[in-house]
């Protein structure tokens, strides 16, 4: 289980099991693993009942007596985090439904942008969910078979009928006179512009 926040240098323990990552390849690993459990699995709903925070409810209809799965994802800065959980733990009051056009449909495939760390669920009907859980923009966007927004979690940035965010991947410098080209030979700017070129680092 793993919780992820941009705004930290070094991955932090919260305490047994929990750590806040920034690291491109841990989140895609964690991707890969979520594609193994969910794919095929039935979209149950989607709710909040915390402010900034998303739960998507899932169904592996697996024979295990963990069939029922919980992906919580927190846009509420300063503290953004995903993190998967067996069960579905809703409160009676106070809840807000989320992307009822969801609901019913199974999950085709889970994957994470080249560079960016974006991350789309796929859906059966040609919908999809694309998750942008940092930065500024942090949003979650309910895409149409079109390519274009049909909702979204936090009403801020791009608007319903607008294609959503892409990755954002830049061109990485590769030898080291190219790297003093592009970055200069300034050391004290060095860690800066290594993560500005390589964004997948993160801070970490």
């Amino acid at each position: 289980m793993l919780w992820l926040d941009r705004g930290l240098r070094t991955p932090v323990p919260l305490r047994p099991g929990f750590f806040l990552l920034t690291n491109y390849h841990t989140l895609k690993a964690l991707v890969r693993e979520w594609q193994c459990r969910l794919q095929g699995a039935v979209v149950l709903g989607a709710f909040s009942q915390m402010r900034g925070e998303c739960t998507l409810l899932f169904d592996t209809q697996s024979n295990s007596s963990e069939s029922i799965w919980s992906l919580k994802i927190s846009l509420q800065a300063p503290l953004r985090y995903l993190f998967m959980n067996p069960g579905a733990s809703r409160a009676k009051k106070n809840v807000a439904e989320l992307f009822r056009r969801c609901r019913g449909v199974h999950v085709d495939a889970i994957s994470m942008a080249d560079g960016d760390r974006l991350i789309d669920i796929g859906f059966s009907d040609g919908r999809s969910l694309r998750i942008v859980p940092f930065g500024p923009r942090a949003n979650i966007y309910l895409v149409g078979a079109d390519g274009l927004i049909e909702d979204q979690f936090r009403r801020h940035g791009a608007a319903t009928g607008d294609p959503p965010p892409e990755a954002q991947v830049h061109s990485k410098p590769e030898t080291s006179s190219e790297m003093t080209l592009e970055w200069g030979e300034d050391p004290r700017s060095l860690q800066k512009r290594v993560i500005s070129s390589f964004p997948g680092l993160g801070n970490s």
